[in-house]
């Protein structure tokens, strides 16, 4: 570029659990469109918002509920073929005793140390559900911190508790 041009250089970062084929794959799309998924971004970020109202009388209060609401969007993930490894608290390292296809759950502590919610996840669950998020596909009862009846796959109604 030349002197008083202006442009736009885009910096993405991508990875992956499976290989590197498929990291390149992820960066590629996001630099081939940026412009479609932050689009799509903030208008799920939209339609996240709109799913409840609540009116506060502070301004500020009515913010934090907001980022609040956005912020436990952040949370929910889905992890694929999930190895299973009693690890003896870090000590060992062994052949996964399981592997789990498809995961879903509550996560925290994204992107720098990621882990799935256990008892928290008991205390997450209400503030999603009456934020309108819901919980994450294939999220069961008993992942759920065991309220309720164990066996119950079925969520409560979104803004509903």
């Amino acid at each position: 570029m030349g002197g008083n041009q202006e442009g736009t250089i885009r910096i993405a970062v991508a990875g992956s659990n499976s290989s590197q084929s498929e990291a390149q794959s992820a960066l590629q799309s996001a630099l081939n469109n940026p412009d479609n998924l932050l689009a799509q971004k903030v208008n799920g970020r939209q339609a996240l918002l709109a799913q409840t109202k609540v009116s506060l009388p502070d301004a500020a209060l009515q913010g934090a509920f907001e980022w609040g609401k956005l912020n436990m969007a952040d949370l929910k993930r889905t992890v694929t073929d999930a190895k299973i490894r009693d690890m003896d608290e870090g000590r060992a390292y062994p052949t996964p005793a399981a592997t789990i296809p498809k995961l879903p759950g509550i996560g925290a502590g994204y992107p720098d140390y990621p882990w799935y919610f256990g008892t928290e996840g008991a205390y997450t669950a209400y503030p999603m559900v009456a934020s309108g998020d819901g919980w994450p596909e294939g999220y069961g009862m008993v992942e759920r911190g065991g309220m309720g009846e164990e066996n119950s796959t079925t969520p409560p109604t979104p803004g509903r508790l």
